[in-house]
């Protein structure tokens, strides 16, 4: 039986901390909460995943500045996963990570403090007040809860884009790529949260619902048409354009799923999205051909406490509907 999640009812005002590998659907999803303004957020924390780290920072801080963003700590994290160096997504979101779009570097200065510091000093300064969005491998949380065990119980929710459930990967067949970039992290973060009250366990966002969300080349051209050509309009055909390429050569068409974008609509408007009962979600570590995978005790047979909530149904064309207004209002906005 499934039932909607009781992260924060409808909608409310969200204080959110993300933690991104800034790529072209990260900034997508910076993109959609931007344009809201009952959604804060209080901090930016990047990671190595899409692109390196520097990169990440780089893209995150030119998004802002294109978006109009405020002010906002933005802190630099884990270069490496824990598990050692990996590969990156270049073939994906492009060889800045940020598509074909060219933004101006940005004169935004970074936190000076480490990623992890950011989340235990955000989190412990505002307890039960912020929601952590993390859509990018789970490095820098993982560190965080190392040092501080009791972070999980200080958040107000956590969303992640992360794992597959019941479905393929798009790394190896298996996984998913933030959390096959760094399993390790990922298991760190799951079992922290064991024994959590279930608003408080991360709402995961797999490959099983993101896929299902979809922007397609029509949806850029309907958005141009109705905008003109402004400087949003333009950075979301070019910051895509890769994205299409990338899933027509692999034969599912021109298209990008709006992974990152699905998680951040989550965290803002959890009705959009479908849940079953919190469950226990454990990450292969070992597997020749499985490392990175997620699975989740659904029957129950591990006699372990639930650490997490996984999404299971989406309202995707309720969510596309979401992603388009959002860069309407920040076409009219910023021009």
């Amino acid at each position: 039986m499934v039932r909607a999640h009781p992260l924060h009812g409808d909608r409310l005002m969200a204080r959110l901390l993300l933690d991104v590998d800034t790529g072209v659907d990260d900034a997508l999803a910076i993109a959609y909460l931007l344009a809201h303004d009952d959604a804060e957020i209080v901090g930016v924390c990047c990671t190595a995943g899409n692109v390196s780290v520097e990169r990440v920072v780089q893209n995150t801080l030119s998004v802002l500045d294109l978006l109009g963003a405020p002010a906002m700590p933005v802190a630099v994290g884990s270069a490496i996963p824990l598990g050692g160096p990996i590969g990156s997504a270049e073939d994906v979101h492009g060889e800045s990570g940020l598509g074909d779009a060219v933004l101006p570097a940005s004169s935004r200065e970074l936190d000076p403090r480490h990623a992890a510091r950011l989340w235990i000093d955000t989190v412990r300064a505002n307890p039960g007040q912020i929601t952590g969005l993390v859509t990018g491998p789970l490095t820098n949380l993982a560190l965080a809860v190392r040092l501080d065990p009791e972070l999980p119980a200080l958040l107000r929710g956590l969303v992640v884009m992360g794992g597959s459930f019941d479905h393929r990967g798009n790394v190896g067949g298996t996984a998913e790529w933030n959390i096959f970039v760094d399993p390790e992290a990922a298991k760190i973060v799951f079992d922290a949260f064991a024994g959590q009250k279930t608003e408080r366990l991360p709402v995961l966002c797999g490959l099983n619902v993101t896929e299902k969300v979809a922007l397609r080349p029509d949806h850029v051209a309907a958005l141009r048409e109705r905008c003109g050509d402004t400087a949003i309009t333009r950075f979301v055909a070019e910051v895509l354009a890769p994205y299409f390429s990338y899933y027509d050569r692999l034969g599912f068409g021109a298209q990008a799923p709006m992974h990152d974008p699905l998680a951040a609509v989550v965290a803002l408007e959890p009705a959009v999205a479908v849940t079953a009962p919190s469950t226990v979600v454990d990450v292969e570590l070992n597997g020749r051909l499985t490392r990175g995978m997620t699975v989740a005790d659904w029957e129950g047979e591990w006699s372990r406490v639930a650490n997490a909530v996984v999404v299971t149904e989406v309202d995707g064309d309720g969510v596309l509907d979401r992603l388009i207004e959002s860069f309407v209002r920040l076409s009219d906005r910023i021009g």
